[in-house]
């Protein structure tokens, strides 16, 4: 990360939603671009730290796009 990356000051709520879907969609991840605010969401709400967030989404992810 660099310096001037929000993650690396930790002001991750900050990040622009718009360079998030860019980049999830350079990288080709359409169900986590979909799915990834609302895992947010249950996650906040059960008290979940991020990489159990990150777990969960992956984890719908991979569920999601083996029954479509």
């Amino acid at each position: 990360m660099t310096k001037g990356d929000s993650a690396a000051s930790g002001a991750t709520a900050t990040v622009p939603p718009v360079l998030l879907a860019h980049h999830l969609k350079q990288l080709k991840l359409p169900t986590i671009l979909r799915e990834h605010e609302k895992v947010a969401r249950e996650a906040a709400r059960d008290g979940v730290d991020h990489v159990r967030y990150l777990l969960r989404l992956v984890k719908n992810s991979r569920t999601l796009n083996f029954t479509h």
